[in-house]
């Protein structure tokens, strides 16, 4: 178990002179904060357990959770909270091969506090239907699986690996509009950013001498996005250009590699 605790300090700099009344649209970047650049205070736990049941099969589990506050946000995200639940299973079926199994759960939530703004860009102001705040969360859950197969071939100069895996996301925003704003921006999306991914891999290593190896991998790769957003902007009509047209596509790489030691 691990337990780790940090606190960041920042200084705004120039930002915090920006705009000359609230009605200049640079006025809000006086309280706008960025997430990896501001004040912040995270704890991080960790706790991990390695099983060793029987010979020749290995199973390991972790659990993680890291909360931030973003102390000094006004505008921005102000808080965001992490879980990641993993699992590995490694079984040596014979002395020539392995397989492996792993499966990985992530959590994740960000709170957020925004603002619109016609006239009025300080967040302290009284609302009206074209100055306000608003209250945003982002939840998203990505889980990762997949097999890998790894094979031992010439008294163990060839090595051979197959591998399959899978990640499905799914992603939702929520919105609480500040009492006096515009209610009708405030519809939650319940497809945000959800995808799925599908990796197929064949990766084989040879040793021609002591000093020379040799590698080749070839990686198929899937991606399908499941997010209205994209969906519209990606019908190329006015105001969007079609720049996320290609957001769900299949890539093959192939890597070649040579290392020698001396």
């Amino acid at each position: 178990v691990k337990y780790t605790t940090t606190k960041r300090e920042s200084t705004m700099g120039t930002f915090s002179t920006f705009g000359t009344t609230a009605a200049d649209e640079w006025y809000v970047y006086r309280f706008f904060r960025r997430f990896d650049a501001t004040d912040k205070t995270e704890d991080r736990i960790t706790a991990t357990v390695d099983l060793a049941l029987i010979t020749d099969l290995g199973i390991s589990l972790e659990y993680s959770s890291v909360t931030s506050d973003y102390d000094k946000t006004n505008l921005g995200r102000t808080s965001d909270d992490k879980s990641i639940i993993a699992a590995n299973v490694d079984y040596a079926l014979f002395s020539w091969m392995n397989v492996s199994a792993y499966y990985e759960l992530e959590t994740v939530e960000y709170q957020s506090k925004n603002r619109a703004f016609a006239t009025n860009a300080d967040p302290a102001s009284a609302a009206t239907s074209t100055n306000y705040n608003w209250n945003e969360t982002y939840n998203d859950d990505v889980t990762t699986y997949g097999l890998d197969l790894t094979m031992k071939f010439m008294d163990e100069k060839l090595r051979a690996t197959l591998g399959y895996e899978k990640q499905e996301g799914n992603g939702d925003v929520s919105r609480a509009i500040e009492a006096g704003g515009d209610v009708g921006e405030g519809q939650a999306i319940f497809e945000f950013g959800d995808y799925n991914l599908t990796r197929i891999k064949a990766k084989g290593d040879y040793e021609i001498n002591s000093n020379l190896s040799a590698g080749l991998k070839y990686t198929y790769e899937r991606s399908r996005w499941n997010d209205p957003m994209y969906q519209v902007i990606s019908t190329g009509a006015l105001p969007f250009d079609n720049s996320y047209a290609d957001a769900s596509y299949v890539a093959h790489e192939i890597f070649a590699s040579a290392t020698y030691s001396f």
